[in-house]
């Protein structure tokens, strides 16, 4: 396996806060046009839900394809 560094930037930070472990639910079931697979779980802070996205699962996949998208952009101009 190779390892690879991936970022992200924000445009923009509205708050920060922590929330404890017990406050957060596993992710609600939709129906199956409806994904969970990037959501670790919801929670509450004051009276607002939160949506806790799995940033492991969500670099994973766009590492990939960014890796898979330079493989042929690399190809394409051996080829040329």
């Amino acid at each position: 396996d190779e390892t690879y560094v991936v970022g992200m930037l924000a445009d923009s930070v509205k708050q920060v806060f922590e929330l404890t472990a017990d406050a957060i639910e596993p992710p609600p079931r939709f129906t199956a046009a409806v994904s969970t697979d990037y959501i670790r779980g919801v929670g509450k802070h004051r009276e607002e839900f939160v949506i806790i996205l799995d940033v492991t699962r969500v670099f994973a996949r766009d590492a990939q394809a960014a890796v898979h998208a330079s493989a042929g952009a690399n190809d394409e101009e051996a080829s040329d």
